[in-house]
Order: structure tokens, then C-alpha cells, then sequence
């Protein structure tokens, strides 16, 4: 699947991360500045299945960590207000008419009442409950919503593998982790130290025994020292009051001996299922930058939980799942086609390929001699339209994706060293190294055999296999080497496009039968010039000239060169007449 992502992110630090990790991800800098009409031009470009939009909205007016919590007083907690705005702008606009909308929205699990019943009147669906605990790490209790046109996320839809629906006697419907092993499976803690906790047992227990969850970094109020031990307030104040006193329990700890300290960031990652390198790229101080890293972590999600979620996508859209058995061959070709250009849909979203109107605008270009009728044109248009061009353009992704000049395409020249150099790694060197088609010395000559032995020890071998010279060889080589016993389905794929681009350039070809010289009809009557000049302007080819010269005919030199025949005994002295052919484009044509 492709996604396309746009990400209204205030923080700044938040923002370096995500391009850092998502460069491609379109950001702006409130919610608020965010509408669906600046979306509407891209949904006319892009043939895409729905729009799922949502996230993590502020919890600090909700959360019951937070004393003075406001809960809708607080303008934090009115966020979700915006994507009620954003769904209805969505739903008014007529490219949505047959594309699905999904809202998801998370939330901390501790809200107030109302505030969660406004929130499920605004997003038009209930909540479900996870708690982050029932994988064996750390606490995260949160509400998810996720609505679609047709339903929202309940108890009635089928949970995902592992996971399981959790008997309430009333409120929120609960999903909890009830795998054997833990999410993730193991955790990996630096300088030997290792928190008390068992995550298998806390997996086994159903959270029970989780870490504190996590929070953001700051100077905290000594208001809620009295809910915690008293060796937890002593470490809270040993360790100026980073994180909330409930933090410094011991299970929250990791340990070595009696030594103690909290989770650094990238073991906090771990076990919210982030990559632990993912925020590397936060600036300042070590001190800062560690107080960065482990507020965008209390801000962030559990991304196991999400997953869970959006497991629920299919049976909330109401989508048809058909079971498929598919070959083990089919399964591996589905492996090696993995980030190739061959890849299903990756040539069809790749960037900067021939389009349909492309091709119609370099047409009349390579035609100067000749007067094309812009109806004829926009019929060529209309036709080319349903050709697949992306899949004609391989060869061009390739050598993008392998970081060569794409653009000119032609052929390239090979010298007889490029040859000797390839064949000596397949069957040994063919020519002497004092001959103009063999390979250079390695070694100076006159080393003596021990100084010869000595000086070729540090040498790679030269008769060791190298790649093909020219970059059209290697591609198809490797695509030989991925589709393996399914290529020529694919090579007959393409030809199938090829004899599609062919009738769709018919009325083309029409046109320039009225515009052909007679010399070029009685010798290239069965050439197509149009389909040579669209292939030339899709494939990248050098020479442009080619469709004209089909129509116009090529203009040729006539070179008379009078060589002096001295050598021939039986000739008298005098001037022999040759007499060469030699086309405009520089290729020899007669003799």
C-alpha cells in the first residue's frame, strides 16, 4: 500500500524527527491551518482508496496526573473539535463521493466523563479501551476511536491475532495483548542494568506489575509525593524531580545491584515499540537533548496498541476479506519484486517518468517537417491514456533507483579493453598484454619470479567476474535474476503494452502516411514513425531524428576519395576512384 501523509505537528522537535525518518511527509504547523480544500487538487491527481485521518490529541487537560486538570475548559482538549471540521470539509468535497473516510482519534484513558462523551459525539463513534501494560513493559491506559461511514471499532469485530476482547461489566470496551511472548519480545538495557520486572509474568498477569507509564520531562510539583513510597519521594528528590514521584517505584526503576536509574530514551523506544535510534536527530546538549527525547516519547503512542487498531480497518469499512492460498514460487517472486522497480504499483507512483502528456507535447517537435492537427493530437491523447507508459519505463527507474544518469538513454560504445576486461573473468584472457585487445600489466615486467609472487600476493585477481559494461545488459540481467520462471509472463506483459501504444498512435501514423517522400515510402513503407518517435521521447533515446527521417527520408553524403594505388605492382601510377555512402547521422550505408 502507498501512503500519502500530511502531519500538523506545533513542535518543533517533533517535526526534525518525523522528516528525518518520513522525509516525504508534507508538514504544517497547526491543525487549524489544515483544510480539505487543499487536499481536494491532489484527490483529482490521485486515484487513491480513502483518507484515514486523525491522531494523538493533547492530553494534559484530561489526564488525572495533571491536579488541576480543566478537562473541555481547557482549549488542549477541544483539538478534536478540528477533525469533526476536517471530516465534514472531507465529506462536502464531490471527489469523496466514493472514497472512504476513517476518523481515529487517541486519547488518554483517565478523561472525564464528559469529556469523553463529547468526544464520541464529535467523532460520531464509541471508544475502546488498551491498556499498554498487557504487553509486559510499561503502563499506557488510552482511548481509541475509529469510525468510518458505516460503523466504529467494537466488541462485535473480530480482534487480531494475539489479541482479545476483555469481559466489562459495563463502560468501555477493553482490547488486551494475550500473546505468550511479550511486545516487544526483548528489551535491550545499557551499562548491565535490567528492570525487576518480568514481562512474561506481566503478560501472564494481564498488565499487573507494568512500568510507570511514561511521561514528559520537566520540573515536577511536589503535590503528589504523598500517593508514592518513601523511597520513591527520596529518589524523586534525588533526581531533582524529573518525572512524577509514581515514576521512582521500584519496578519503574531498571537496576544493577543496588544501583538505580530511570530508562534512558532509547530503551523507553523499545519498549513503546519505536526504533531506539529514531531521535538521534533532536538538537541540544546531552542534558537537554535527553529531556527532548523523553518528552516526545511521553507525548508519543504505543505503537503496538495503534497497530491493534488499525488491524480494524477492513471489518470497519465493511471490506470483503477473501482468504488466499497463495504458491510458495508466487510468495518468493513476491519477496524478490520487494523494493525493485518491478514492485506492484512502484512504477506507477514513481517519480518523473513519461506521462501521456508529455509524449503529446514532444510529438509535433520531432515532426518539424510536418503539420499535425491538434484534433489528431487529442485523439492520440485520449487513446494513449489507457496504456500503461509507467510500465514501459523500467529500464529509466532502474537506473535512478541505482543513482546513474537517466537523461539520455542510448546505447553505449564498448572498446575492446571493456571486452577483454569481462571475457577475462569468464574464460581467461584471450589476448597478450602487448596486444591493442588485451588487458595492461599489472606488475612491472624484470620482478623475478619471487619478486612477481611477492607483488601479485597484495593484487585482486583480474580474471575474477565483473558486471556487464553496459547499463541495458545489467538490467535485464537482473530482471532475469527476480522474476526467474515468471519472466517471460512479464516480458509477455510487455509486449501486450507495446501493441497497445501501437493502435493507440493510429491516427498518428495516418497523418504522416500524407507527409512521406517517395523514397521513403518505397523503402520504409512498413516503418512506423509515429511509434518510433513516441518510444524515442519514452525511452529517452538520443537521437531525435529518427521518426522524421522515416517520413522524409535520410539525406545522405557522397564522399569520392581518390587513394593513390602505388602499392599494386600491376597497376600503373594514377588515382583510383572509392566511392563511399555515408548517412547525416554518421553511420556507414553503402560501399
Amino acid at each position: 500500500m502507498h501512503f500519502y501523509a500530511v502531519a500538523a505537528e506545533c513542535d518543533g522537535d517533533a517535526r526534525c524527527v518525523a522528516h528525518n525518518n518520513m522525509p516525504n511527509i508534507v508538514h504544517v504547523d497547526r491543525v487549524e491551518a489544515l483544510t480539505a480544500q487543499a487536499c481536494q487538487p491532489f484527490l483529482q491527481r490521485r486515484n487513491v482508496r480513502g483518507v484515514l485521518m486523525g491522531g494523538g490529541s493533547p492530553c494534559q487537560g484530561n489526564s488525572s496526573l495533571n491536579m488541576s486538570r480543566k478537562g473541555l475548559e481547557d482549549p488542549r482538549s477541544r483539538q478534536p473539535l478540528e477533525l469533526r471540521r476536517l471530516r465534514d470539509e472531507f465529506l462536502a468535497l464531490p471527489e469523496m463521493a466514493d472514497r472512504e473516510l476513517v476518523t481515529f482519534l487517541e486519547n488518554v484513558g483517565s478523561m472525564p466523563r464528559d469529556v469523553q462523551a463529547s468526544y464520541t459525539e464529535w467523532l460520531g463513534g464509541e471508544p475502546i479501551l488498551i491498556d499498554a501494560a498487557t504487553c509486559g513493559w510499561v503502563q499506557r491506559r488510552r482511548l481509541y476511536w475509529l469510525v468510518s461511514a458505516k460503523r466504529s471499532i467494537a466488541p462485535d469485530l473480530a480482534p487480531p491475532s494475539c489479541w482479545d476482547w476483555v469481559p466489562q461489566e459495563g463502560g468501555v470496551p477493553t482490547l488486551a495483548y494475550v500473546g505468550y511472548k511479550p511486545l516487544p519480545n526483548k528489551c535491550f538495557f545499557h551499562q548491565g542494568f535490567g528492570p525487576m520486572l518480568d514481562p512474561k509474568a506481566v503478560v501472564k498477569a494481564g498488565g499487573a506489575g507494568a512500568m510507570h507509564p511514561f511521561t514528559r520531562e520537566f520540573f515536577h510539583l511536589a503535590d503528589r509525593t504523598s500517593s508514592s513510597s518513601a523511597a520513591a519521594v527520596a529518589r524523586f528528590f534525588e533526581d531533582d524531580r524529573r518525572f512524577p514521584p509514581s515514576a521512582y517505584e521500584e519496578r519503574s526503576l531498571l537496576w544493577k545491584d543496588s544501583q538505580w536509574r530511570l530508562p534512558l530514551p532509547t530503551e523507553r523506544a523499545q519498549m513503546m515499540g519505536v526504533p531506539p535510534g529514531s531521535f538521534e536527530v533532536v538538537p541540544g546538549d546531552a542534558q537537554l537533548k535527553r529531556q527532548r527525547q523523553n518528552s516526545l516519547l511521553g507525548n508519543g503512542f504505543h505503537l503496538f496498541s495503534v497497530l491493534a487498531v488499525l488491524c480494524f480497518l477492513p471489518q470497519v469499512l465493511e471490506a470483503k476479506m477473501l482468504q488466499s492460498f497463495t504458491p510458495l514460487e508466487e510468495r518468493l517472486l513476491h519477496h524478490r519484486l520487494t523494493n525493485t522497480v518491478w514492485e506492484p504499483g512502484r512504477l506507477q507512483h514513481f517519480p518523473s517518468l513519461v506521462t501521456t502528456d508529455k509524449v503529446i507535447q514532444e510529438l509535433p517537435g520531432l515532426f518539424p517537417q510536418c503539420v499535425l492537427a491538434p484534433g489528431m493530437l487529442e485523439d492520440v491523447r485520449r487513446r494513449l491514456a489507457h496504456c500503461d507508459l509507467a510500465m514501459l519505463q523500467g529500464y529509466m527507474a532502474w537506473c535512478k533507483l541505482q543513482g546513474l544518469p537517466v537523461d539520455d538513454l542510448g546505447p553505449q560504445p564498448l572498446s575492446r579493453a571493456d571486452r577483454a576486461r569481462v571475457y577475462s573473468g569468464l574464460t581467461g584472457q584471450r589476448y597478450a598484454a602487448d596486444s591493442s585487445k588485451g588487458l595492461d600489466h599489472l606488475l612491472a615486467p624484470g620482478l623475478g619470479k619471487e619478486g612477481h609472487m611477492a607483488a601479485s600476493a597484495g593484487l585482486p585477481s583480474p580474471f575474477q567476474p565483473v558486471d556487464w559494461p553496459e547499463r541495458d545488459v545489467m538490467f535485464v540481467i537482473d530482471a532475469i535474476c527476480t522474476w526467474r520462471q515468471f519472466f517471460p509472463a512479464y516480458a509477455r506483459r510487455l509486449r501486450q503494452i507495446l501493441k497497445a501504444v501501437a493502435v493507440a498512435l493510429n491516427p498518428l501514423e495516418e497523418a504522416l502516411v500524407l507527409w512521406r517522400s517517395e523514397s521513403a515510402h518505397k523503402v520504409a513503407a512498413s516503418k512506423r514513425p509515429g511509434f518510433i518517435a513516441a518510444m524515442t521521447i519514452i525511452l529517452h533515446w538520443p537521437d531525435l531524428t529518427q521518426g522524421q527521417n522515416l517520413v522524409s527520408g535520410y539525406s545522405l553524403l557522397w564522399v569520392r576519395l581518390n587513394l593513390l594505388a602505388s602499392s599494386a605492382p600491376s597497376l600503373p601510377r594514377m588515382w583510383s576512384p572509392l566511392t563511399i555512402g555515408w548517412s547525416m547521422q554518421g553511420r556507414l550505408w553503402t560501399t
